[in-house]
């Protein structure tokens, strides 16, 4: 189905613009902790020549502190091909409810967790992995040399553009290098030791999420599946206090067990940077190649899946 034939809506729902957007609320096609997420259509501006399809985060304006510190965070981070690119903001008035609205690039094949649920070998090829990799650290290091860290790296917020490329999204939780936080951040199976137990949240802490991440990619799995109970204090408890070290999957190269545990080290300090992984065999033979969109046939396959999901 055509993106803008989603648009449709079963019913016709009054919205009073107090910008000076034009755009129409497509149909719902996601629901997370701080909002929901429909897609958009936004009317030729003096942005966009050509109207644009988008997806439109978007809360009760009294509940949507996180998607305005998004939308900051993403102004500060200006134009990155591996970071998914805020399209402007809006606040409607929607049956009497005033909404806060964030304005994304629309992801036509979803995230990378859609992607790994449908793939017919429950994990994606090593070849694959190494160019999300690649993405992922340009992210990594543009973030950094912005002052930022985001805080929350998994598959669910990487997302698979139509194209093939990959882009880091979902800044909701991202915080500045050096800024002091109390709070825990973050997915407890993607979380480095320090943050359970300082609370610190510093580069680092992303590269060992990135390590989380690469290794649920090549196997389907979790780095934690070993563990009994899955409950998120078990889980903080046995990767904060019990000082374990993850069991790196089996079915991924030495080249990349040896690329997990530069990432994977318990000690922030003895990790290795994004811009130090960007120079690891694991990514850096043939990276030309590596920086180019996925293969077809993983863009086929994301594809496939999607209308799947449709039907």
């Amino acid at each position: 189905m055509a993106a803008k034939d989603n648009l449709k809506t079963k019913k016709k729902t009054k919205i009073k613009k107090k910008t000076l957007m034009a755009w129409s609320r497509g149909h719902i096609i996601g629901r997370g902790s701080y909002g929901t997420v429909s897609l958009a259509l936004i009317n030729p501006n003096e942005q966009h020549t050509q109207p644009v399809v988008a997806a439109v985060k978007f809360a009760p304006h009294d509940l949507s502190k996180t998607l305005q510190h998004e939308k900051t965070v993403l102004d500060s981070l200006g134009e990155s091909p591996h970071i998914i690119k805020c399209l402007g903001e809006d606040v409607t008035l929607e049956e009497d409810v005033t909404h806060y609205n964030l304005f994304l690039e629309y992801a036509a094949r979803g995230t990378l967790a859609d992607l790994l649920k449908n793939s017919p070998h429950g994990h994606l090829r090593e070849l694959d992995v190494k160019h999300i990799t690649c993405s992922l650290l340009r992210a990594l290091i543009h973030l950094k040399n912005k002052g930022y860290v985001h805080c929350d790296v998994k598959p669910e917020n990487i997302l698979l553009m139509e194209n093939g490329e990959v882009k880091l999204a979902d800044f909701g939780t991202a915080k500045k290098v050096g800024e002091k936080v109390k709070e825990l951040r973050g997915t407890p199976l993607y979380m480095a030791p320090e943050g359970i137990m300082r609370s610190e949240y510093e580069p680092p802490f992303d590269v060992w999420s990135l390590g989380c991440t690469i290794a649920k990619l090549v196997s389907g799995r979790h780095l934690w599946m070993n563990m009994k109970n899955w409950a998120p204090a078990a889980v903080m408890f046995n990767i904060g206090l019990k000082e374990r070290l993850p069991e790196i999957p089996d079915e991924i190269s030495e080249q990349g067990k040896d690329f997990l545990g530069k990432c994977l080290a318990r000690d922030p300090k003895e990790r290795w940077t994004a811009e130090m992984l960007l120079d690891h065999p694991f990514v850096s033979y043939g990276r030309s190649l590596l920086s180019s969109p996925f293969s077809g046939k993983l863009v086929e396959r994301a594809l496939t899946a999607r209308a799947v999901q449709a039907v």
